[in-house]
């Protein structure tokens, strides 16, 4: 019997993470050697696939995790982390070949509902899960409830707290006495830029790739659902209208703001062509958008100084 996973879905611009697996008929678990599914009254073994760039010391991590999961509520994870350009292929391979698999973080949650892919929690959320679900709030289950009525994913309060973060070098912020917290706009940004484009040539004033963070969010702006199709709404306001951004005022502000960045050399020429990517260590680089200051500090090998802006959630599908 083929068995329907449990998917994490978008909620508007956000991709949501899969965090509730049920156990599935017959207990499987894999065997020793990872490659069959075998069956064991003691445990269930959950696959969990997610995006992401393998992790040096994921193997220890997952059987750390293991160790408390299987004492508590007898269940073991294989967590399988794919990286961020193969994530999307490999999961419709996954679906299309029927390879046994329990939760996955979701590229489509719409496009896999359609196909059947997922399996339908309502059941599960208002019995053994139901605590789960008051612990979210309302408004993101409302995101991920399909035509039908149905539920197929779980989403992560996570989503509500995230907003756009700037990111600075502590160093020059320190050297130059930058009150980052005076810079909230593209607009603002210019007499810095220039700046360090005069004083630290060896910087790269601003740097964005073509994935770079939704800059509509600072004027209240959210995708409705994925950021290729440039239909938005201000989240905030609840009798607002969806829009075509390009057709907005807002729209031409931050474009002929960025072009004008661009043509004085402030961006990286590589915008438009560079896939999304964390700062490399020891990269010289003044203005960088990013979703979490330990990230970027952890990537960059420097202290980082952030100031967060936009009043809404603004993560890039």
């Amino acid at each position: 019997m083929r068995h329907r996973r449990i998917g994490g879905p978008f909620f508007k611009t956000a991709m949501l993470a899969a965090l509730l697996a049920l156990p599935l008929s017959g207990c499987m678990t894999r065997s020793a050697g990872g490659d069959q599914p075998t069956r064991d009254s003691r445990a269930v073994n959950l696959i969990y696939y997610t995006i992401g760039n393998p992790d040096p010391d994921l193997k220890r991590v997952n059987e750390k995790i293991n160790e408390v999961t299987s004492k508590k509520i007898g269940v073991t994870i294989t967590y399988i982390k794919v990286g961020w350009q193969e994530y999307n292929d490999r999961l419709h391979t996954l679906i299309s070949t029927g390879s046994p698999f329990d939760i996955a973080f979701a590229t489509d949650y719409a496009g896999f509902v359609q196909r059947g892919a997922w399996l339908k929690l309502d059941e599960a959320l208002a019995g053994p899960g139901r605590e789960m679900y008051e612990a979210i709030d309302p408004v993101l289950w409302e995101g991920v409830r399909m035509e039908d009525g149905g539920i197929y994913g779980v989403p992560t309060n996570k989503e509500l707290a995230v907003r756009m973060q700037w990111m600075y070098p502590e160093s020059l912020v320190r050297k130059y006495g930058i009150d980052i917290a005076k810079y909230g706009t593209l607009e603002s940004l210019a007499p810095l830029l220039e700046m360090i484009s005069d004083k630290e040539p060896d910087y790269q004033p601003m740097e964005l790739d073509k994935d770079s963070q939704n800059f509509f969010a600072l004027d209240g702006y959210e995708y409705v659902t994925d950021k290729p199709l440039p239909l938005m709404v201000r989240s905030l306001d609840p009798k607002a209208p969806v829009v075509g951004i390009f057709e907005t005022e807002e729209a031409r502000r931050v474009l002929d703001t960025l072009r004008a960045y661009y043509l004085k050399g402030y961006i990286n020429e590589d915008a438009a062509l560079r896939e999304g990517q964390n700062l490399k260590r020891g990269e010289r680089v003044f203005w960088k958008p990013a979703g979490g200051a330990v990230r970027w500090l952890r990537t960059a090998g420097a202290r980082i100084a952030a100031t967060r802006l936009s009043p809404i959630p603004c993560r890039r599908p």
